[in-house]
């Protein structure tokens, strides 16, 4: 997922400054990123969610407007309208379809950091799944009428049918700067994950517990002893990096540095944005996002599941299989033509 970040933010400046190939953007925007993916607590991220939600609402509605703008001066000048034609079904785009629906719910590996840090987690469920149905059609929505207005001349990365629609070098340059400015911040998010899962894989090399970590993290303080004697219950302050030695701190930024890198490297190998989605699609999003979660759930909870509820999982499973397979085909035979 966050190898797309990079090779959408490639496209886009390069179609901006053509004189810079896209490798040079990618490397140059991975060293300020190494130092975001040093922040190690979600919370410093969030005076950005509003300014990014602004942003990306404003450049949604730029790319909608010219869309409809280009649109109609179309069918007023007489242009060709089969260039513009809608195609309800195209299986040739399915792997594309299929990995770029899925990776639009890529902030899915945030779910359990999400819950953890509720307030009220037992009111997760009803939140996700009010939060999943109105993205799904804000995606839809956007999705269905651009695809509309530039039919089959519409981009993978839509930002690009901005110069289709002759908007002006301003306001693309604008719009398209500004998506970047989302992508990039966002990027750290998108490693949290990782970036935490291969810390408490290697600190143990150091000789460090993982439990240590947590220290670093500045999530706890001390509290007093209660009122029994009993020692208190130990936290640790967020700015207080005193119990964590700088050895293994120094550690944790080599392993984040060393995670960009690797994404980095695997970004520059892929071609193009449409490869990456097909190849998502095909193999680790239908992995992820249907087949495994689906066959743990069968694994861990057979006995308390409900008839309904385990055909559900079986047909959730099939669904993934086959759509991995279908994916699959396909991008092997585009990859090979």
């Amino acid at each position: 997922f966050v190898c797309a970040y990079l090779i959408i933010i490639g496209d886009t400046l390069h179609s901006i400054a053509p004189s810079l190939s896209k490798s040079t953007i990618i490397m140059a925007t991975s060293v300020p990123l190494v130092f975001l993916s040093w922040v190690r607590s979600l919370k410093y991220f969030a005076p950005l969610s509003f300014m990014v939600l602004v942003v990306f609402t404003i450049g949604s509605a730029v790319v909608l407007l010219e869309g409809a703008r280009f649109h109609a001066e179309a069918d007023l000048l007489g242009s060709d309208v089969s260039a513009l034609t809608v195609h309800w079904v195209r299986f040739d785009t399915l792997p594309l379809f299929f990995g770029t629906a899925v990776y639009s719910f890529e902030g899915i590996n945030l779910m359990i950091p999400i819950e953890d840090s509720m307030m009220y987690p037992r009111k997760f469920g009803a939140t996700l799944n009010i939060a999943m149905v109105i993205v799904m059609a804000i995606f839809i929505g956007f999705g269905a009428t651009t695809y509309f207005y530039f039919g089959s001349h519409t981009d993978a990365v839509i930002l690009l049918c901005l110069e289709l629609a002759k908007s002006s070098r301003k306001v693309q340059i604008a719009v398209q700067l500004s998506f970047c400015a989302v992508l990039f911040l966002t990027f750290p998010i998108g490693m949290f994950p990782i970036v935490q899962i291969v810390e408490r894989r290697t600190v143990p090399i150091l000789g460090f517990r993982v439990s240590e970590l947590d220290e670093i993290e500045g999530d706890v303080e001390f509290d007093a002893d209660d009122e029994n004697g009993a020692p208190g219950a130990v936290y640790y302050d967020n700015d207080d990096d005193t119990l964590a030695s700088n050895s293994l701190q120094w550690w944790c930024r080599l392993v984040r540095t060393i995670c960009v890198i690797v994404v980095v490297v695997v970004t520059l190998l892929i071609p193009n944005f449409d490869v990456i989605m097909e190849l998502f699609g095909a193999c680790s999003n239908a992995l992820a996002t249907f087949i495994l979660p689906a066959a743990f759930t069968l694994r861990i909870l057979r006995p308390a599941l409900r008839r309904w509820e385990k055909i559900a999982l079986h047909a959730i499973i099939f669904f993934g299989s086959a759509a991995m397979t279908v994916s699959l085909y396909f991008t092997v035979r585009d990859i090979l033509s």
